[in-house]
């Protein structure tokens, strides 16, 4: 494996030794827990004694891990609530669109005119729709 490793250019072990690393491989598949980014530091700090990776690759990871830490203290903090989330999101920059909106009622669809409709439950109307009053009274 050396000797294959002496005839590649610089970047092109570098490259190698990265793509063997253990916090490579994870941070390859994402990080979408606290145990994902356990993991992902525990290998990152295996990497760095094994020579694996460079102090300085190392020390852009630390820095970026920090800024995901940071933007999740941030979400926690001032994130608004989503409906159908289930979790909070902080809005960044621009508007703020939380994606496509809930229907009022089980089984609603929103028409052309903004208005939202239900299946109508009488079978003589079967395939007719209703319309959704936000306002009436249940």
């Amino acid at each position: 494996m050396k000797k294959a490793l002496n005839r590649l250019s610089k970047g092109d072990k570098a490259t190698r030794l990265i793509e063997q690393s253990r916090a490579y491989k994870i941070a390859k598949v994402g990080i979408n827990s606290s145990q994902e980014f356990t993991a992902l530091f525990s290998g990152l700090m295996a990497d760095l004694a094994e020579e694996k990776i460079t102090a300085s690759i190392a020390n852009a990871m630390c820095n970026a891990g920090g800024k995901v830490l940071k933007m999740v203290e941030l979400e926690i903090r001032y994130g608004q609530q989503v409906p159908g989330v289930g979790r909070r999101r902080l809005m960044i920059s621009g508007t703020f669109e939380p994606g496509p909106e809930q229907p009022p009622a089980p089984g609603g669809r929103k028409g052309r005119d903004g208005n939202w409709y239900v299946p109508d439950p009488d079978p003589a109307r079967a395939g007719k729709y209703l319309m959704v009053r936000p306002d009436a009274a249940v």
